[in-house]
């Protein structure tokens, strides 16, 4: 990765390193594979508590949306099999982005093959060699890519600290703000009013990605965007649908008028093939399912509560508030020892390493999900309760 590009007037070499560390590519090749893998010891059996998963609404095996995949799958007559920018809004696919525009009360969006996609390209088409970037420094890595390859300016801020994105502002000018709603290893919530009226206030282009708040955050589960009345403050939102929407695909929404330019100048969509007619199909029925589960969005917020009030009670600090909980352990050494602590009493979560982490913040997380048990809660507290021992 050539980082030639990437500028800022403060302190170059610690912001080569926090890139470094953003970046899945210069990680990689520090990475010792065989000293970390499988990321998953043991193998879940049927009683299991599995937390790893981000189906936070629990919908991956509902019944109308497996019976809506496997009907398009033995009834499609003609699969597309090309590059989505020779698709028109009368395909399939071009109907449901309208569905799912109305949805995310945006004029359009776009699906293509995933959230990584999505930011990657969303980032490619907006900025240019020379612009300005703002970004959280634990946005996303998908974001950092982008904003890497783009050759933009970059200028990262502390994490979620409104003080020090309007500090780089006044230094370095407007520019893009980039953003996760709900990061996706802490389980914060971003301080989405008041880093949008920062943007305002400056003229920047607001990118949230919502990831891990579509689906469990919003009335209808239209993401936290929605839920705070701010779309149309938010210039481009973004999302990986494999987590609440339990698809293998990736959104964005933005004005009619951008779609064309967006879908025909970023190399992900240009390049890539379109979703095929089972999956869009899937996307369909999960969207109608998404927009009635009421009953699940109350009950992970109800479950993240409770075990987040319980573990802290403990003594344990938490960062974060929504449904992503991180137990850290620190040192990569010290999170496989609390992975297998907690496998070994039945209790499986998601291991982050380096690229994933910082070297010093490795974790073990935990997805809390609607379909949780009220026992299993119980059971997952007494684990952690012993396993406090591992963490920081």
């Amino acid at each position: 990765m050539n980082f030639e590009n990437v500028h800022t007037i403060e302190d170059t070499e610690s912001a080569y390193k926090l890139l470094s560390k953003k970046s899945s590519y210069i990680e990689w090749q520090k990475f010792e594979v065989l000293n970390v893998l499988p990321l998953m010891k043991a193998s879940p059996r049927e009683d299991s508590v599995k937390l790893y998963s981000n189906d936070y609404l629990s919908l991956s095996q509902h019944p109308k949306i497996l019976a809506s995949q496997i009907q398009s799958i033995q009834h499609m007559n003609e699969e597309i099999m090309m590059s989505g920018v020779f698709l028109n809004n009368v395909s399939q696919q071009g109907q449901l982005e309208k569905k799912m525009a109305h949805f995310l009360k945006s004029e359009e969006t776009i699906l293509c093959q995933s959230g990584y996609f999505a930011n990657l390209g969303l980032i490619q088409a907006l900025a240019e060699p020379g612009m300005v970037i703002h970004i959280d420094e634990n946005a996303h890595c998908s974001l950092w890519e982008g904003a890497i390859r783009s050759g933009a300016r970059i200028f990262y801020f502390k994490h979620n600290d409104v003080s020090h994105l309007q500090k780089k502002i006044h230094q370095f000018g407007p520019g893009l703000i980039v953003i996760d709603s709900v990061y996706s290893t802490l389980g914060a919530q971003a301080r989405l009013e008041e880093i949008v009226e920062i943007g305002v206030q400056n003229n920047c282009i607001m990118v949230v990605d919502e990831s891990h708040s579509l689906g469990t955050h919003g009335s209808l589960g239209e993401g936290l965007v929605a839920e705070l009345g701010l779309e149309e403050k938010v210039h481009f939102r973004t999302a990986s649908l494999s987590k609440s929407f339990v698809c293998r695909a990736g959104i964005i929404t933005c004005l009619a008028k951008y779609k064309h330019y967006i879908t025909h100048s970023a190399s992900p969509f240009i390049f890539s093939s379109a979703l095929q007619a089972h999956e869009i199909a899937r996307i369909d029925a999960v969207l109608e399912e998404v927009k009635i589960a009421h009953e699940q969005r109350k009950l992970v917020k109800r479950n993240t509560h409770i075990i987040r009030k319980e573990i802290e009670g403990l003594g344990i600090h938490l960062l974060g508030s929504e449904q992503i909980i991180p137990l850290i352990a620190g040192t990569k050494e010290a999170a496989f020892m609390l992975r297998d602590f907690l496998e070994e009493r039945n209790v499986f979560g998601a291991i982050f390493i380096p690229p994933a982490t910082a070297k010093d913040h490795c974790m073990v997380r935990l997805s809390v999900h609607a379909a949780l048990k009220e026992s299993e809660i119980s059971y997952l507290l007494e684990v952690i309760k012993k396993a406090k021992k591992f963490l920081l």
